[in-house]
Order: C-alpha cells, then structure tokens, then sequence
C-alpha cells in the first residue's frame, strides 16, 4: 500500500477539515469539536512524547493526519445524529465509547511512564477482573486517580458545550441541495481514503497488530480438531521408549518467577531453602541462562506449549500442543490450575488445558468476575484428584509471585517482611520454594514416576516497581528458573540423555523450547516436528548464546 507523504497528509487533512464546516452553521462549535476529538485520538503520540519513547516525528504527524481524518467523521456522525430525538443521550454514549480507548491508553502512560503496546493490549484484553484489580491497585496512585477525574470532567464539559451542532445541507432550492448532499458524499469519500492511507503508522498499527494476535488465537481453537487428526493419520509417533510400566512425567508451570531473586541462583537473601539443597543432588538438574521467549503469560506459554517458537516460523494454528501430541502417543493428560479459567477468551492456554482428559481448577471462576483467593499449596492435595495412570502427563500452574505479591503467600511465609515490593516478592519465592517442595515429594512418591519439570512464563522485577510489562522492558523479566527432578529409575533407563542435560546446565534456553525439552523427556517423537538444535537432550542442541531471543524474536536475550 502506498504510504502518503506526512507532509501532505497533514495539509489534506487540514483542507478536509476546513471544508466540512461548509455543512454546519456554528463554524465555532464544529471546529471546537473537531479539534478536542482530534486531540483525545492523538493520546498516544501526546503518551509517546511524554515518555520519550521511540520519537519518529514523521511517523507522528502521519499519526495526527489519521487522528484528525478520524475526528472529521465522529464530527459529522455528531451533526447527523443531533438531528435525532433522543441527539444528548445518544452523543453522550457515542463520546464515551470514542473515549474508551484514549483513556485507556492515557492512564496507562500516567500510570506506568509508559506507551500502551501489542503486549499491554493483548493483556488487558485476555485479564479478569480480579487480575485487573490488583495491577490498578499495583500502579495507581490517588494522584494519577484525582488528574483522570478531573480531566475527564472537563472535556465532558467541553464536549457537552459544543455538541448539539446540526449537519445541514446549504441551499434553499432542491437543486442546491443536491448539490451539498453530492459534494458531502465526496467529503466522506476523500476523508475515508485519506484514513486508510494514515493508518499504518506505528500507533494505529497497535491495536490492528493487537486484533491479529487476538484472531489467531481464536483459531487456534478452532483447529484444534485439524491437529489431532493429523496427528493420528500421520503414523510417525512413536511409543513413549520407556516402555515397562509406562512412565508419570509432571510439567509445573511457574508464574512470574524470577532466577535473580532466588537463593538457589545466588540472591543474598535465603528464599530457596528445598531448591537450594536439591541443585546439589544428582538427580536435580539447575539451568542457569533460562529466559522467557516474552514477557506476558499468554504469549509465553503459547510458545512453550506448542510446537510453535522463534525459531522456526511455524503458525501457531498448526503448532501441535504438549497434551495433543501426549495424548496421541497413548498418554493421560491431567491439568491442575490454580489460575482463572479464561474460558470466555479461548486463548491459546485455556484451549490447551480444556484439552486435558482430566481437570482440576481451584478457581472455578472464569472470566471478569473472580475474587477468590486461594493458595498454590492447596494444588499438592488437589493431586489427589487425580486418577493416575500407568502412562501419564500431568500439567501443574501455579498462580506463583503474580502481583499483588503479598497476597500469593499464607502469613507465615513473610519472613521478609512486607514493607515493600521487593520483600513481599521474596516471600512470595519462598512460598513458591515450599510448594514445590511438597509437590515434588508428592508426585515423586508415585509408582512409575520418571520426571518433573519446571519453568516459569515469564520474570518480574519488583525492584524497580515494573512487574512484567514488556512497555518498559527490562533484561531481567525474562531471568527465568528452569529445573529438572527424576528418578533413579529414569536416571538408569536414560544415562545418555541425562548426562548431556547435566553438560547444557550452563547452556542458553527459552521456555518456547519447552515443547521439545518435554516430549524428548518422555521419549516421544514426532519427526516432522522434531529439531535437533532445538532439544535439550540432544547432543545437536545449538548453544550459541547469540542465537537466542526474546520478545518473538524482537530482542537478543543477555548472557547471563
């Protein structure tokens, strides 16, 4: 598509602007409401500048062309509607609406300090209302609470003031008229291609790039049934090698964890106590360069559950998912949870735990309307929900160090204190620290227990107050924990495999190849979908610290 000059763009919009007031009488009202919605649509570059954060003035005038070309049709759509009976009330809920996303992205920037990004929409998008409660109460001050208010109390205000001007067309005789009505319908014309020629810039883009992951997700759902039969008539599964007595393999999935804020990764204050005595034993294996493949959960996880990572390109509708692929090589698959159930979504991540054959939710809340709170540790007695099988998968989320941080501990886990974020945090890790523990010496008390494997999504960083959020993206939200506990069984059965797993300790990972580390643990192959390079356990595996990413593939992790 051919992208107009910013210059230009902003002298048309100009000339629109200026020719649609030849249908309003108040030539005051119509430029003041033009101008304020012009204004409120231009949010996020006024965030942008604010922040400073990636300033392409070119880029921005292209931005402000768009906003004002968008201002042009609201102004119109005003003028029509105010012809109505009910024209107050119904420009009012119209207003709101136009006010939504500006104001959305303008409390996050106060907020934040930061610009609203893919990642922050898509999470906004896919979060409860519990989840949302506690970030506002995470970031929101009394301050920022008392400067919205006012702000939007006044361009109501303003709004209210300069509403209520009529769209007319000039001309008393029918001939004239028609005349207007023709010129009108070119103004709309002009106006609506000079939108589309505007719209990719850099802000706009957001929320178009925002749609398209929402819409993938969406079919990922939908193909789910395509992946299975594929599976089944591919024929190229293998059986689980380890044959006699099958095998219960355990995947614990962690929640904004961070290595930097462990003991057992060499943080100053003791908040691993189990983990720390476990990485000197042999059958425990420490990873220490994990990162995450991104910052926000769903987009992690939709890696790291799937054949689908950065590294080779594959549509995430067709990446085959950790329990389709179990399940096709004759495994029970299990999901326990201690997250909201986002079912009214359907991300990629409640698609895959719905796929389970077993389920066990704590939260039983699904959507925007959960306010329970319930600890991880009650997810080790939930295991005995569990019907287990000889030839087994079971998935175990943790809800971990999410935010608010004091609240994902019992009162006797605040050793450090909760004066702060950073303390608060820690004891949230201790806790965490002392559910696996218990986890652990559940599930390594099964008959047929061969390994239990843990990752966390992604890190935060509570020090400088930034969580997770990828808009003020910092190396350490992706420090990530990754371990390995199994069996003196497993250990004689797969002296190769644990070996070179012990020798890649020090190696580079991303939980996006969590797909391949899990399969190749339970001897599951698939060779269509099999990478060398991208597997643990192989003696192919690709260490090169710089081939590794983060933030899909955006930015190169550190070395660390």
């Amino acid at each position: 598509m051919y992208i107009i000059p910013a210059p230009l763009a902003i002298i048309l919009a100009t000339l629109l602007l200026a020719a649609g007031s030849f249908f309003f009488e108040n030539k005051r009202k119509y430029f003041g409401l033009a101008l304020l919605i012009g204004l409120l649509i231009s949010t996020p570059w006024f965030v942008r500048l604010a922040v400073f954060s990636e300033i392409n003035f070119a880029d921005g005038l292209l931005y402000v062309s768009y906003s004002f070309s968008c201002a042009l049709f609201a102004v119109l759509s005003f003028g029509i509607f105010s012809r109505l009976r009910f024209a107050k009330p119904l420009n009012c809920i119209l207003f709101t609406l136009l006010l939504i996303p500006c104001g959305i992205c303008f409390a996050y920037g106060i907020s934040c300090k930061a610009v609203l990004n893919v990642d922050a929409l898509i999470a906004i998008w896919q979060t409860n209302l519990k989840e949302a409660c506690e970030y506002v109460s995470e970031y929101a001050t009394v301050t920022n609470a008392l400067l919205l208010g006012v702000l939007l109390a006044a361009v109501y205000a303003l709004f209210l003031r300069l509403s209520g001007n009529r769209l007319t067309l000039p001309g008393k005789s029918k001939k004239r008229k028609k005349t207007a009505l023709v010129l009108l319908v070119l103004l709309l014309v002009c106006n609506g291609e000079l939108c589309y020629k505007t719209s990719m810039n850099s802000i706009s883009m957001v929320y178009a790039n925002a749609l398209k992951s929402v819409n993938e997700y969406r079919l990922f759902k939908k193909t789910t049934h395509e992946r299975k039969e594929t599976l089944a008539a591919s024929g190229q599964l293998a059986e689980i090698r380890v044959r006699k007595g099958g095998g219960i393999y355990v995947l614990v999935i962690g929640e904004s964890h961070n290595r930097d804020y462990m003991s057992a990764y060499g943080y100053a204050k003791e908040n691993t106590p189990w983990l720390s005595q476990m990485k000197d034993k042999e059958n425990c294996i420490l990873f220490t360069r994990a990162c995450s493949c991104h910052t926000q959960t769903i987009p992690a996880l939709s890696c790291a559950l799937t054949a689908k990572n950065q590294y080779n390109g594959v549509q995430l509708s067709k990446a085959v998912s950790v329990l389709e692929a179990a399940e096709a090589a004759g495994c029970e698959t299990a999901w326990l949870s201690n997250q909201v159930k986002y079912g009214m979504w359907d991300t990629p991540v409640s698609v895959i735990a719905s796929s389970a054959k077993q389920q066990v939710w704590l939260n039983e809340c699904t959507g925007n309307t959960s306010f329970t709170s319930v600890y991880d540790g009650e997810l080790i007695s939930a295991l005995d929900k569990i019907k287990i099988k000889n030839k087994m998968l079971i998935v175990i989320h943790l809800m971990g160090s999410h935010i608010d941080y004091d609240r994902r501990y019992p009162k006797e886990y605040a050793k450090f204190g909760a004066s702060t974020d950073e303390a608060a945090y820690c004891n949230s890790v201790l806790y965490t620290d002392a559910v696996l523990k218990g986890i652990y010496e559940k599930v390594s008390g099964l008959s047929g227990f061969k390994t239990m494997l843990y990752f966390s999504d992604h890190a935060s960083v509570p020090k400088q107050k930034l969580d997770h959020d990828s808009a003020r993206f910092v190396s350490s939200m992706t420090h990530i924990p990754l371990f390995i506990c199994f069996s003196e069984e497993y250990a004689a059965a797969q002296p190769e495999k644990t070996a070179q797993l012990r020798r890649a300790a020090d190696s580079c990972f991303t939980n996006d190849l969590i797909f391949n580390l899990q399969l190749a643990l339970m001897g599951i192959e698939i060779p269509s979908l099999y990478e060398k390079e991208n597997d643990l356990t192989s003696k192919a595996y690709n260490t090169d610290p710089d081939r590794f990413r983060t933030s899909y593939g955006e930015r190169k992790t550190d070395k660390r």
